[in-house]
């Protein structure tokens, strides 16, 4: 989503968003050429809140706009109202993506060309998206990462998004579901192993920045324990994985 791009999202009841603001534009978009396969997800959270939707939603005629800047605390919020038809379709992109689409979309899972985490850079791999000291990275794999490490340059925040996983660090271990989030700070040793082992539903998303994460409210502080099944629905399976049948035996090396 472009900088100084009004937007409004509409969802259902249970919808929810993972995102992250960054100071600096984003450079680089992962091509859609680059995709190896075709998967679709569905979601269902089991022990969260019974949200309705409101009797009346906005549609065209006024916007109320609410604003949010960088040194804004969590409820420090600005309001305006705008027309609907001078907000949509009136958008010009500007920046290193300018002459793109401006606003864009990717499948974030269906880019790997091999199960990553086992050394040599992570092959099979690559980001999603880059910009300033933010870099969005997945990854999807299966068995025990390939060594501990630490990160110098980043700190680091991971997203399970399907299958369970045990983080491990130098202040302990930790199981992960689908739907936790851990974050990782500069310097500290870690790994990870898919939980079990040879289970190959392992999904992540990787935040990494340069500058340290800011948590404006407790990521402890839970008001529900709710988990999250995942359906998953291949429509296209990578070449790599028909081609080469021993990819399992390999990842699990």
């Amino acid at each position: 989503m472009p900088a100084r791009n009004l937007r409004r999202s509409t969802g259902s009841t249970d919808s929810l968003r993972y995102f992250c603001r960054t100071v600096d534009e984003i450079e680089h978009v992962m091509d859609e050429d680059q995709y190896t396969s075709e998967t679709s997800f569905e979601l269902r959270r089991v022990g969260g809140p019974d949200w309705q939707i409101p009797s009346e939603q906005n549609g065209h005629g006024a916007v109320v706009e609410r604003m949010h800047r960088w040194d804004d605390g969590p409820e420090d919020f600005q309001y305006a109202e705008r027309d609907y038809e001078d907000l949509v379709g009136v958008m010009t992109v500007r920046g290193p993506l300018a002459g793109k689409k401006g606003v864009q979309k990717r499948r974030a899972f269906d880019h790997f060309t091999a199960v990553v985490g086992k050394g040599g850079k992570d092959p099979g791999t690559q980001y999603l998206m880059t910009g300033g000291d933010l870099r969005i990275r997945t990854y999807n794999m299966m068995g025990e990462q390939f060594a501990f490490h630490r990160g110098d340059k980043s700190e680091e925040v991971h997203v399970q998004f399907r299958g369970s996983a045990i983080d491990m660090c130098e202040f302990g271990i930790f199981e992960k579901a689908p739907g936790e989030v851990t974050v990782m700070p500069r310097g500290v040793a870690h790994s990870v192993i898919s939980d079990p082992p040879d289970d190959e539903s392992f999904l992540r998303l990787n935040f990494y920045s340069a500058k340290p994460w800011r948590l404006p409210t407790d990521p402890t502080a839970h008001k529900y324990s709710s988990s999250f099944d995942v359906t998953t629905t291949v429509h296209r399976e990578a070449d790599w994985r028909t081609a080469n049948t021993d990819w399992r035996a390999t990842a699990l090396r």
